[in-house]
C-alpha cells in the first residue's frame, strides 16, 4: 500500500479512524453531525469538520497551556489531512509533555503520510516504546497501527530487517490484519525472499479475498521463481479483484488445466462464477475447493452462500 494514497485506501482509513477513536477522540458527536447535516443543512453552510475545527481552536485561544484542547485540535486535522497543522499544533504539546504519547503518534502519522518518512520513524519509535511497556501491549489496537505504519516507513526508507521485526508484532496483536501481512511479504520480497514473501502474501488473500496489491506481489514472486503456471493463477485473481470476471475465469480454468491439484485457484474460480451468477458451477468447484482444503474459510463461506442461493432459486 502506497503512503501517498493512504487516504483513499478503505482498509486504511479503517485504522487510522479506530486508532484516532481509541485515543479519546469525540468522533461519534463529530460523525453524528455529519449525519445531520448531510442531510438537513444546505451544502453552502458550513461542515460539522469544519466546525468542529473552528471549536477547537477557540478552545486552544482560551486555554493555550492546556494539551487536551491542543491534542484534539491537532487529531482533527490528521483526520482532514492537514497534516502541516496537526504537526504544529502536536510539536507544541510534546515541547510542554515529552511523554505524551498523543503527541507522538500525530506527529508520526503526519509525517509519514506527508512523505517524511525519517521523520515519521523518529517519533511512531518514540511511541511505540512507550506503549510496548503497557501491561496492555499484546492487544493494543494503536500500538498495531503504530507499529503497522513504522513498518511502512522502514519499507519506504529501504530498512527492510526492521520493518519486518516491528510488522512481525503487529501481526501478533492482530493476527488477522491482511495490511500487515501483505507489508511482511513486500519487505521479504525486497530482500529477494520469495518463498516467504508468497507465504505472507497467500497469508492476507485469506482475509482480503480481492487484496489486489497481494496478488500482485504474488505474480512477481512467482515470476521471479520461474513459476509461469501459479503466476498466471494470480494474474486470474487480479483481474477477479478488479472486477473483469470473464477474463479472470478463463485464465484461472486454463491454469487449473495446469495446476489440477491447486486448491486456492478452485477457490478463486469458485468465487468468480458466484460473481457471474453461474451458482451450480460455483458450487461444483467450491466443493472441490473444500474438499482438498477443509480449512479454507473463504471457500467454505462462499459454500454455504452458493448452496443457500441455489435452494432458495428453486
Amino acid at each position: 500500500m502506497k503512503l501517498t494514497t493512504v487516504l483513499n485506501d478503505t482498509r486504511t482509513l479503517t485504522r487510522l479512524f479506530w486508532a484516532l477513536l481509541v485515543t479519546v477522540i469525540g468522533v461519534a458527536l463529530a460523525f453524528g453531525g455529519f449525519y445531520y447535516w448531510d442531510r438537513y443543512v444546505h451544502l453552502n453552510d458550513t461542515t460539522p469538520y469544519d466546525q468542529e475545527i473552528e471549536t477547537l481552536q477557540a478552545e486552544v485561544k482560551i486555554h493555550p497551556d492546556a494539551p487536551e484542547p491542543r491534542l484534539a485540535l491537532a487529531e482533527t486535522y490528521l483526520r482532514n489531512q492537514r497534516y502541516s497543522e496537526a504537526i504544529l499544533q502536536a510539536s507544541q504539546v510534546l515541547q510542554a509533555y515529552p511523554e505524551s504519547d498523543r503527541a507522538l503518534l500525530v506527529l508520526g502519522l503526519a509525517n509519514s503520510f506527508s512523505g517524511e518518512f525519517e521523520s515519521g520513524v523518529t517519533f511512531l519509535e518514540r511511541f511505540n516504546g512507550i506503549h510496548r511497556g503497557l501491561s496492555t501491549a499484546e492487544i493494543d489496537p494503536v500500538l498495531e497501527m503504530a507499529l503497522y505504519y513504522l513498518g511502512d516507513d522502514y519499507l519506504k526508507i529501504g530498512r527492510q530487517d526492521d520493518a519486518i521485526t516491528v510488522l512481525s508484532e503487529a501481526v501478533l496483536i492482530s493476527p488477522s490484519d491482511a495490511d500487515a501481512l501483505y507489508m511482511l511479504g513486500k519487505a521479504h520480497q525486497q530482500l529477494g525472499k520469495h518463498e516467504q514473501a508468497l507465504a505472507y502474501f497467500q497469508h492476507a488473500v485469506r482475509f482480503v479475498p480481492d487484496f489486489v496489491e497481494a496478488y500482485g506481489g504474488m505474480m512477481d514472486s512467482y515470476t521471479a521463481l520461474s513459476q509461469p503456471d501459479y503466476a498466471d493463477y494470480a494474474q486470474g485473481m487480479k483481474l477477479f479483484s478488479q472486477k473483469d470476471y470473464p477474463q479472470a475465469r478463463d485464465l484461472l480454468s486454463a491454469t487449473l488445466e495446469r495446476l489440477p491439484d491447486f486448491a486456492p485457484a478452485y477457490t478463486g474460480l469458485g468465487l468468480i462464477y458466484e460473481q457471474l451468477g453461474d451458482l451450480q458451477s460455483a458450487k461444483t468447484v467450491l466443493e472441490r475447493a473444500v474438499g482438498m482444503d477443509s480449512h479454507d474459510f473463504i471457500a467454505s463461506n462462499a459454500l454455504q452462500r452458493v448452496t443457500v442461493a441455489l435452494a432458495q432459486s428453486h
